[in-house]
């Protein structure tokens, strides 16, 4: 809750991985309120964290930050992805490179 705090604690990161993590809807909320803070962030690896639709729901606002963003082989399915489609949109969208296998699309 502290902004400056958590600035100084994430520093100059472009990297976060959590590959192979399983990620809470409550530590995707965390996840998204440091992500927020940062202006450096241009890497974020989600794949394979057993995220689902309520937790890319707490990601949504800030997954527009990340140039490559990962988070194939996570059950998100057609409304986790119509998040993701709604952070293309955003006119500040930074993401390049966008994995989205395995994701239960239907």
């Amino acid at each position: 809750q502290n902004p400056v705090l958590a600035q100084q604690t994430l520093g100059s990161v472009e990297t976060l991985s959590f590959r192979g993590l399983g990620l809470t809807p409550i530590d995707c909320a965390v996840l998204s309120h440091a992500i927020k803070l940062s202006n450096t962030m241009k890497h974020l690896d989600l794949e394979d964290c057993r995220i689902q639709c309520e937790g890319l729901q707490r990601l949504g606002p800030v997954l527009h930050k990340c140039q490559h963003l990962g988070l194939g082989s996570n059950d998100l399915g057609d409304s986790g992805v119509k998040l993701v489609a709604a952070a293309l949109r955003n006119p500040d969208c930074k993401i390049q490179r966008l994995g989205l296998y395995s994701v239960g699309l239907t």
